[in-house]
């Protein structure tokens, strides 16, 4: 499968994902505003998809993906099969009985990255409540990023984008039933993110099976495979870590602050995570496999082509997107969420987030492409240290911060500290000779930051000017209509400029629509 169509499959199925998660965050916008039982149930599903990263998804797809794929290669498949065996034992040991510590310590873990809850008596023990419920949902979604990496490995990319959107629905469900059956909100929607991990599981094991890459479960062994793996996952464990550091740092901070701002701030960050999930996990995801294969046979051009062609689209795409998530913040914000609970004052202080969080979108892309690079030859050490100078440097950052511009000083210091990891991982990455940025990949970078600028003036411009139809007096459909026509010509002057510069070309989008 070439990097086009497994990156317009897993982006598409991404995007489908995405929009759903768009209605759950518009349905819990209005049914919880930001405030601080929005804090609690945000505090409380942040537990197990922090640990998430650690056990799962980036750490272990990346040391595992690899492995599997070389020892399919090298060993043949049943061998590959038994690898499996070996990891799916292994893993629901170890994090179930993490889990059930992680339960019983709930206090004194929410007393770490919610600090600020503790002066608050209803909301930390509402925390704890919450934080019980979702967390045997990190041992159900780990051994989902098991299944995904092993489908991906075979080039199957769309049944593990499917399960996001399955994520979406239940917890789309869970609201609808706390609207229609009534009950408290937050334990619906805690309920829903454990009951979503179950729905994700038993999907994948369904399509394994009808791929016929079932494999056999037996009580887990310390094998020399799952020590090499372990070797392997620990230097990515700590990389996810350092990401989720910051997360933590973020957390920490918002909590001191007013209640809703915990809140607010994952608003923001769901909205700039769309383009994200579209374009830099699609991206990544669809480049590690590809590039593990060219490299098992040893075709370094290959793989140097595949990069730079990767790393050019994936900019095509978040350039513009990170320019208008800026330029367009407030009226995005007011649109999709800015109703029942949910007030004009907290329309404003999650745009201004928005607006810091979406500076440092491109630089998360390029993050994500570039270790794609090391990992694919099992270097896992290298994106880790890049990874813990960030994570320092955000701390750093959001502490000077914080005083001055309060919670966008949080997202401001996520933003720059991306950007110091992509320049400091680009800096080893070419200076190793892994990636070379061809003449075409220097040009089109320079053709599309100009048009992402000229995109980005023309979009604020008008809406300044639209700001009248853009208030919540206008009525919804007439601001969605504005809101979509800015945003539809913004998008239409980015590709104007770009067509005429030749960053891209009529045939190229003939050949990708074919892919």
């Amino acid at each position: 499968m070439s990097f086009i169509r497994a990156f317009s499959t897993i982006g598409g199925l991404t995007l489908a994902s995405r929009v759903a998660g768009f209605v759950r965050d518009m349905l819990t916008a209005s049914l919880l505003g930001a405030g601080p039982v929005a804090d609690a149930v945000v505090v409380a599903q942040r537990l197990p998809n922090l640990f998430r990263s650690l056990f799962a998804e980036g750490a272990f797809n990346t040391a595992f993906v690899p492995l599997y794929t070389a020892e399919r290669a090298r060993q043949g498949e049943e061998s590959a099969r038994s690898f499996i065996t070996e990891v799916w034992g292994a893993m629901i040991l170890v994090l179930t009985i993490f889990s059930v510590l992680m339960v019983l310590f709930m206090p004194w873990v929410i007393r770490v990255i919610a600090p600020g809850f503790a002066d608050e008596a209803d909301r930390f023990a509402l925390s704890v409540s919450l934080g019980r419920i979702a967390f045997p949902y990190l041992v159900l979604i780990s051994l989902v990023a098991l299944l995904s990496g092993v489908l991906n490995a075979h080039g199957r990319f769309a049944a593990p984008a499917i399960a996001p959107i399955l994520f979406n629905i239940c917890m789309i469900l869970a609201v609808l039933g706390a609207i229609l059956l009534g009950g408290a909100p937050e334990l619906w929607l805690t309920c829903g993110l454990t009951a979503s991990g179950a729905v994700q599981l038993a999907w994948l094991l369904w399509v394994v099976w009808r791929l016929k890459l079932s494999f056999r479960w037996s009580w887990p062994r310390w094998t020399p495979r799952l020590r090499h793996l372990a070797k392997q996952i620990a230097p990515s464990a700590l990389g996810a870590g350092a990401i989720q550091i910051n997360v933590l740092v973020s957390t920490i901070l918002a909590s001191l602050l007013p209640a809703g701002i915990v809140s607010a701030l994952y608003y923001a960050d769901r909205l700039a995570q769309l383009p994200m999930g579209v374009i830099g996990i699609a991206a990544g995801t669809a480049m590690l496999p590809l590039l593990s294969g060219h490299l098992a046979r040893g075709d370094e051009h290959a793989a140097s082509h595949l990069a730079n062609r990767g790393m050019e689209a994936s900019l095509f795409l978040a350039l513009p997107a990170a320019g208008g998530l800026i330029a367009a913040a407030e009226p995005i914000v007011r649109v999709l969420f800015e109703r029942g609970a949910f007030t004009a004052a907290d329309t404003a202080a999650t745009s201004a987030a928005l607006a810091a969080y979406a500076l440092g979108m491109p630089a998360a892309v390029l993050v994500r492409l570039l270790a794609a690079n090391a990992f694919a030859r099992q270097d896992t050490r290298l994106p880790v240290r890049c990874a813990l100078f960030a994570v320092v440097a955000n701390m750093v950052l959001a502490a000077l911060l914080l005083p001055v511009l309060q919670h966008v000083g949080i997202a401001l210091a996520s933003s720059l500290a991306a950007w110091l990891n992509a320049g400091l991982l680009a800096h080893r990455v070419w200076g190793r000779g892994w990636l070379r940025p061809d003449a075409r990949l220097r040009k089109n970078g320079v053709v599309l930051t100009a048009a992402t600028f000229v995109m980005s003036g023309l979009v604020y411009g008008a809406a300044c000017g639209a700001r009248p139809f853009l208030l919540p007096s206008s009525g919804l459909l007439v601001q969605a209509a504005i809101l979509t026509a800015l945003l539809a010509a913004g998008g239409a002057t980015y590709l104007l400029i770009t067509w005429r510069a030749g960053a891209f070309s009529l045939a190229d989008l003939r050949r990708w629509r074919k892919r």
